[in-house]
């Protein structure tokens, strides 16, 4: 298991000049954070369009400069989009006339077919390097960001057959700087993948949670007490961020939807071994996900990302 509490090596000279972050939630600002930890960029613009996000950003002392619309961060080397992904399309547009030559643009998104579609609107859309780093927590906000948070995770960059190579080099370096473990794959293979490891999850305690909620009425307040660690480990992710998810669901829709019929599925088979009371049948469906879940301990991948440490930022 990777340690989360030993910070990479700062690196001896930045990768980027000025790095400007579109989004400055749990992603946005971790993404800050590692940079500034890292010393991989000279400075960080932040850009978001909350005017109570940008007073916490300032208050934090994240970055050099706070704007409100991306068009106004000026000249940057790198930027960085950590909004919901139904955003991204109006960023781009607005982003677009402002950008210098040769600036690089990066995303933190859960999706990433939809991303590649929107490189038209770019005028280098050869650099468009779309990336997710697969870290998270079910915070969000400025606050809510550590730079530890993608020490020892996985960052998956899915470029295409027009993305300039060079562009793809620096971006990886970037998150190999912050602690990340880069790997590249198409964007089609990363969606479907992402359908099973992370969207599937999400979509399944959202709807555990509206079930209890709905079921009890307002006991299900009262009953929260009693929640059991299984309760409270499955459900967390209940609690994440549901503009992004909404986009999330909506931009992967096709896999998302086959992923929720394949589990209705499993659950069916389920319920017809307690209906039957077949312990037998019971007991293979549970031994044959033991295996599966060892694998995620095995990668490194099953414990909590890192912890909020305290009085950092």
């Amino acid at each position: 298991m990777p340690d989360t509490s030993i910070p990479p090596p700062r690196i001896a000279k930045p990768l980027f000049g000025t790095v400007g972050v579109v989004g400055f939630g749990l992603m946005g600002s971790s993404f800050a954070r590692a940079v500034r930890r890292a010393g991989a960029a000279r400075s960080v613009i932040a850009c978001d369009k909350s005017a109570a996000a940008r007073r916490k950003i300032a208050d934090l002392k994240l970055a050099r400069a706070v704007v409100k619309s991306p068009e106004l961060m000026g000249p940057v080397d790198l930027v960085m989009l950590a909004t919901p992904l139904g955003e991204y399309e109006s960023v781009f547009r607005k982003l677009s006339p402002a950008l210098k030559k040769g600036t690089i643009v990066s995303d933190v998104g859960s999706v990433k077919a939809p991303v590649l579609g929107l490189k038209k609107l770019l005028p280098e859309p050869g650099l468009l390097v779309p990336g997710h780093p697969i870290a998270g927590t079910e915070r969000s906000g400025p606050a809510a960001g550590f730079g530890e948070l993608f020490t020892g995770r996985y960052c998956l960059l899915t470029p295409d057959a027009d993305t300039d190579r060079g562009a793809v080099r620096r971006v990886g370096r970037l998150w190999r700087a912050l602690g990340a473990r880069v790997e590249e794959m198409s964007a089609e293979e990363h969606d479907r993948i992402l359908s099973f490891t992370s969207h599937l999850p999400h979509a399944a305690a959202y709807a555990l949670v509206h079930a209890l909620r709905d079921i009890r009425g307002a006991g299900a307040e009262g009953d929260a007490r009693y929640a059991a660690g299984g309760l409270r480990d499955f459900t967390r992710i209940a609690a994440s961020d549901p503009v992004m998810w909404r986009d999330v669901f909506l931009a992967n829709r096709e896999q998302v939807l086959a992923r929720l019929d394949e589990y209705a599925g499993v659950l069916g088979r389920l319920r017809e071994a307690i209906d039957r009371g077949d312990g037998a049948a019971m007991e293979r469906i549970f031994a044959e996900t033991r295996g599966y879940r060892r694998s995620v301990e095995r990668a490194g991948q099953a414990a909590l990302d890192a912890p909020i440490v305290k009085g950092k930022k």
